[in-house]
């Protein structure tokens, strides 16, 4: 066990600082550091607009009553469950002053998210590290080390999905940890940072009837990417909540930022459905590919300038073999992909496009509408793909059940790489198999490379 350490936590550096650093604009600064997203959600400005209640000239209302009720009606519980911070962050902060005094000890499975080391060291308290399994196993929890630990600790800090290992911490390990902790004659606070909960749909707030010792912590900086908002809740029993007021700030939370996300909170289709596209396109993909894949997600504007330099990064700086886009292909005015796409070609494949409306005109007649559209840059393939998760996946798969069956467009992809000189794909057959001439996929076989 190590002794109290002190440690200065700064921030990551602004884009302005990075742009002068290097000589660079602050906009050609590309963030791959903090996870957040490009894009808030639409009715920000609006939001922004006012009025407000209280008025700007009045400090906030301390019980963020607007905020607090909407927080609440998103995940499903009372607003006396609830408690509002400024980000997750202060959350984090408010358990370390009521629950960990100076000597006292609090439990972090490494690697994690560094601020609960942080937090526990400016309360003079002890890190109990506990490393996690090997990279073979997922970096999963080691369970039966960290329930060993639980009796010396009044805080174990739990991150699920991790920052930054990505992995999502299976339910039945949480459970056992939360199970051990309740049995201890003083139950320490297990705490489930929850910051990416949208893309793994994995909560533990069902449990609080049932383990009054815990706390789960999400944030409206992920998904609903407000991070520049700093608004974060926290839900658990009423006695934890109770708690974690005695050393709450009033108004730490401006009432602009308190509105804009009770906003988000209240309406989060928006947010959730950039989530469920990313998500399936995502996991139909690793499905599909026998490959490693390195992902290089990005949720941008419909603006056709920024689609467009968008996709000359993806393929020009990341050096991406495969682009899929989602949605912004219909009529409407604000659709611009399949012109920022065509704006960055060296060459159009106008037969991806036409397979994606016959797959969808068996569907919806409104599929007529759509204007998907393929192209080449350098050795790169860019795909318009439809915006619903159920039509991407029936527009890469095809269907396979209707009759007569209808291909997908997927199986022409990897021979279509092969073409342009990217790298070979190997697809899994059971999900969708790749088209090769016999001559061509005699001829890559000898010579195969991973994207």
């Amino acid at each position: 066990m190590s002794q109290p350490v002190s440690q200065v936590y700064t921030w990551e550096p602004s884009n302005a600082a990075i742009a002068a650093r290097y000589g660079l604009r602050p906009e050609d600064v590309l963030r791959f550091d903090t996870n957040t997203s490009p894009l808030p959600p639409p009715f920000v400005a609006e939001a922004l607009s006012g009025p407000f209640d209280p008025s700007l000239n009045e400090y906030p209302d301390s019980s963020y009553g607007e905020l607090t009720a909407a927080a609440a009606a998103y995940t499903g519980v009372e607003p006396h469950e609830v408690i509002v911070g400024a980000g997750a962050d202060e959350i984090l902060d408010l358990v370390a002053k009521a629950y960990l005094a100076a000597g006292s000890s609090a439990l972090v499975p490494i690697p994690t998210y560094a601020m609960y080391g942080v937090l526990t060291a400016q309360r003079a308290a002890r890190i109990v590290s506990v490393p996690r399994l090997s990279p073979r196993a997922g970096f999963a929890l080691d369970v039966p080390r960290i329930i060993a630990m639980l009796p010396e600790v009044a805080v174990a800090w739990l991150c699920s999905p991790n920052n930054p290992t990505g992995a999502e911490e299976r339910a039945a390990d949480i459970e056992a940890i939360v199970a051990a902790a309740a049995a201890l004659p003083q139950p320490p606070l297990v705490v489930v940072d929850e910051a990416y909960f949208e893309f793994s749909g994995s909560t533990v707030i069902p449990w609080r009837a049932r383990y009054g010792h815990l706390l789960a912590v999400r944030t409206v900086s992920k998904a609903f990417a407000l991070a520049g908002m700093r608004v974060g809740f926290a839900v658990g029993d009423r006695s934890v909540i109770e708690r974690l007021e005695r050393v709450r700030p009033p108004g730490s939370i401006s009432t602009a930022s308190a509105h804009v996300a009770a906003c988000a909170l209240a309406a989060p289709d928006y947010a959730l459905a950039n989530v469920r596209a990313l998500a399936a396109e995502r996991d139909w993909l690793a499905r599909a590919l026998l490959n490693a894949i390195d992902w290089e997600p990005r949720l941008i504007a419909d603006e056709q300038a920024t689609i467009a330099a968008t996709l000359c990064e993806l393929v020009d700086v990341a050096r991406c073999d495969l682009v899929l886009t989602t949605g912004g292909t219909g009529p409407a005015p604000r659709d611009v992909t399949p012109e920022a796409t065509l704006s960055v070609a060296s060459k159009e494949l106008p037969g991806f496009g036409e397979q994606m409306r016959r797959i969808g005109l068996t569907f919806v007649p409104t599929a007529i509408l759509s204007r998907q559209v393929a192209v080449v840059r350098g050795r790169a393939l860019i795909l318009n793909l439809p915006g619903q998760p159920k039509a991407i996946a029936e527009t890469l798969e095809g269907m396979r059940g209707a009759t007569p069956p209808v291909a997908g467009i997927f199986a022409a992809v990897p021979y279509c790489v092969d073409l342009i000189g990217g790298p070979y794909l190997e697809t899994d057959d059971a999900v969708c198999a790749a088209f090769r001439p016999k001559s061509a996929a005699a001829r890559s076989a000898g010579s195969r490379t991973p994207p």
